[in-house]
């Protein structure tokens, strides 16, 4: 019942119909508190919970409601936190956390809070690693974030975590330079010696 509820709030959404969308999700996750509370072992419950919130907090997003969305990824982000503390083995819950964590780091680079999201997409970070793919776009999002405070202490503090997740993605197998030409993200970064060192393949820099 609760998965059927998140997917009609999915649909409505899809069709622009936000009070109904609105009301499904809420039932869902009426639903999901309830198993949470009434089986506390059943870890699967808090991380299905997460997930529904995540899916409201992005018809929000999608309907121009910055703060309310903001707020429900925050809620998706602490469940699914717990959820994948109590199984670390269970690689699903790591996955969802990042998808949320990338949700949320966008919506606040959208409501223009670049700090903030250069700290979630750090916390997506810790997640992966040894895992290249992901922190090239990890790298991309603390990018630019910074490329929204540049000439700032913190704009200067988060390119050069971008530069390091860069040289992060590059020592786990992730293969930077043809990347890196395609992605305006980085445009920012070209009169920087560590970039320019990371494009001609010096890591040391």
């Amino acid at each position: 019942m609760a998965i059927s509820w998140n997917n009609l709030g999915q649909a409505r959404a899809k069709l622009g119909d936000s009070p109904q969308a609105e009301a499904a999700f809420e039932h869902s996750q009426k639903l999901l508190a309830k198993l949470v509370c009434d089986f506390p072992g059943e870890i699967r419950f808090r991380s299905s919970l997460a997930g529904v919130m995540n899916n409201q907090a992005m018809a929000l997003e999608q309907s121009g409601e910055l703060p309310q969305a903001l707020a429900k990824y925050r809620s998706a982000i602490e469940h699914q936190s717990f959820a994948m503390q109590h199984a670390p083995k269970a690689i699903g819950y790591r996955d969802y956390l990042s998808k949320h964590l990338f949700n949320y780091s966008r919506a606040l680079r959208a409501s223009g809070a670049p700090a903030e999201a250069a700290e979630a997409a750090l916390r997506r970070r810790a997640l992966w690693p040894q895992h290249g793919e992901h922190l090239f776009r990890i790298a991309i999002e603390l990018a630019e974030s910074a490329e929204q405070i540049v000439d700032t202490p913190l704009g200067d503090q988060y390119a050069d975590a971008a530069i390091q997740t860069l040289r992060q993605a590059q020592s786990a197998g992730y293969q930077l330079p043809d990347t890196l030409s395609e992605k305006r993200a980085f445009d920012f970064l070209s009169d920087r010696p560590a970039f320019v060192a990371l494009l001609m393949g010096d890591s040391r820099s």
